[in-house]
């Protein structure tokens, strides 16, 4: 059975996961999208959460915030 649409995990690349970064680098991917997805952390971000998703996105963060590069080794597989 083929789904409707596809599905989308956007990360969010911020060193917090509090409201104010999701409002403005995670939403407003979300919105643009216009078909169902998915965020969570980069901290969270696992193998397993790939499962059954078409695409990944890795949201933007502020401007000073490079704390998402102590995950770049980590996340190699992610390609």
């Amino acid at each position: 059975m083929s789904r409707e649409h596809p599905q989308v995990l956007v990360v969010n690349t911020g060193q917090l996961d509090d409201l104010m970064a999701r409002r403005e680098f995670v939403w407003s991917i979300q919105r643009w999208l216009r078909v169902p997805s998915k965020a969570i952390h980069i901290s969270k971000l696992k193998k397993s959460s790939l499962k059954g998703m078409d695409a990944v996105i890795f949201s933007g963060c502020p401007l000073a915030d490079d704390s998402f590069l102590s995950y770049a080794k980590k996340l190699s597989w992610v390609k």
